[in-house]
């Protein structure tokens, strides 16, 4: 896929493989190649990651839990079983009913979240697909509930 600001000549080609910036005057040349999506590895997305009052655990085992909410009143706990997309990214598919307090809505058994790598700010944040609603912004999750910019999206 190709995409052009008409009013620049700037844009970008996308696919599988790969992601090209260019301008006008031609392609994009950088110093640091910038990282695609399929350099991830699934150990990359392994460990504890956070985000206000909500946690999402991925093992190295392919299993985990995303708990959405928090607190006595509204939360929802999804199990879910893990795996790497083609293009690096992570889907995670809802196993069984999940543990639902307070809300009336929910993700059904075989639901999947989608999960990728974003810079923000001087952050690497995990972004998922939003777990109350898909029409909702996606949601930002910071490795062990931690990030050193408030623009990650992860504290209160």
């Amino acid at each position: 896929m190709m995409c052009t600001d008409t009013a620049t000549g700037n844009g970008f080609t996308v696919s599988k493989a790969s992601f090209t910036p260019f301008t006008a005057g031609g392609p994009v040349t950088r110093d640091t190649p910038a990282a695609a999506a399929d350099s991830y590895s699934f150990t990359d997305y392994v460990g504890t990651w956070g985000r206000h009052t909500s946690s999402l655990t991925i093992g190295a085992d392919h299993s985990g839990t995303l708990l959405a909410g928090g607190g006595c009143c509204n939360s929802i706990k999804y199990t879910l079983q893990y795996d790497l997309n083609d293009d690096g990214s992570l889907a995670g598919t809802v196993i069984g009913q999940p543990e639902v307090v307070g809300y009336n809505s929910s993700r059904d058994s075989g639901y999947v979240f989608q999960f990728h790598f974003e810079q923000v700010a001087s952050d690497t944040v995990l972004v998922s697909t939003n777990p109350f609603d898909a029409n909702l912004p996606d949601v930002n999750w910071c490795k062990d509930g931690k990030a050193s910019s408030a623009e990650a999206g992860c504290g209160a």
